[in-house]
């Protein structure tokens, strides 16, 4: 395969990709050639790609499709509901702030866990960010609110 193959199959820019060979997301390659800094890609390399770009998610993207702001992201990050991928010179290759796939998946079973809708009626039920933008004011403790809610903290 070549790059644009392999580009073309973890849907990322070519960029990307070759931001990814140079911290040798797909471990050492053999050169071809003298002008090129990679060669010819298997389909191994392409599993390896997948599982590193499947480790993260774009914390703007999650933001948007679970319909918070990227500041209740934030808190949630703070709150260590949610964490940052591990550190190191990787965390580089894709713009903005990343979170680990792993942790949003907890996170997503955590909130299942506590919730629970029974055969209550639901019809007064309010959502939470609509009561907390009920309230007014700028600053909105959605993530310090879920963090007490998972712990226990919070009353029936």
């Amino acid at each position: 395969m070549t790059i644009s193959n392999v580009a073309a199959e973890l849907r990322l820019e070519r960029s990307v990709v070759k931001k990814m060979l140079d911290h040798k997301i797909f471990g050492e390659l053999p050169t071809r050639g003298a002008l090129r800094s990679y060669g010819w890609f298997s389909q191994s390399d392409v599993e390896r790609g997948q599982a590193f770009r499947d480790s993260r998610v774009g914390a703007q993207h999650w933001s948007s499709k679970v319909g918070l702001c990227h500041g209740y992201v934030r808190q949630l990050l703070e709150l260590g509901l949610v964490a940052e991928p591990a550190p190191g010179p990787k965390r580089s290759l894709f713009g903005g702030l990343q979170l680990s796939s792993d942790s949003v998946d907890q996170f997503r079973r955590s909130l299942q866990e506590a919730i629970s809708f029974a055969d209550e009626d639901q019809s007064d039920w309010v959502l939470l960010p609509q009561a907390l933008a009920a309230i007014g004011g700028a600053h909105k403790p959605l993530g310090p609110i879920l963090h007490v809610a998972l712990s226990g903290g919070l009353p029936e």
